[in-house]
């Protein structure tokens, strides 16, 4: 710590003491407390969830996935016999751009949405199992 080189007086960070104690276990917490943070990481997990589901990403794919259906089927029903003359006037890149933007790109997102949810998801049950060890050990006194 010598090589430190201060540029003025030094005093209490942030006019107090820093105060590194950890996280507070579960055992040491009352039956009401870990009720009460029992039901804020189940909203927690809910919200997570909720957030990994229902997000633009998912209605992007859905939607560009749900149109491209409707149209064959469309096609199929009304047109069954045009269909494959209408596929052969498309350019030739006209599907792969399809697919690239209405499909592989959303994929790709929800993707990445799912990983980093998923590791709010594993912290929740983490803590939701150590709150349930501790309801566990309290209750059975």
């Amino acid at each position: 710590m010598t090589d430190q080189i201060f540029n003025g007086s030094v005093g209490q960070v942030a006019g107090g003491n820093i105060n590194n104690y950890g996280p507070v276990p579960y055992s040491s917490l009352s039956i009401e407390k870990l009720y009460q943070e029992q039901s804020n990481y189940k909203v927690l997990l809910w919200a997570a969830r909720k957030r990994l589901y229902f997000n633009l990403y998912n209605v992007f794919l859905a939607v560009s996935t749900l149109g491209l259906a409707i149209t064959y089927f469309y096609l199929l029903m009304t047109k069954s016999d045009k269909l494959f003359e209408l596929v052969g006037s498309l350019p030739p890149w006209a599907l792969f751009a399809y697919a690239l933007i209405g499909i592989v790109l959303p994929m790709l997102l929800v993707h990445k949405k799912r990983l980093k949810e998923a590791a709010r998801i594993a912290d929740c049950h983490a803590h939701l199992r150590e709150i349930d060890i501790a309801l566990n050990k309290k209750n059975s006194l």
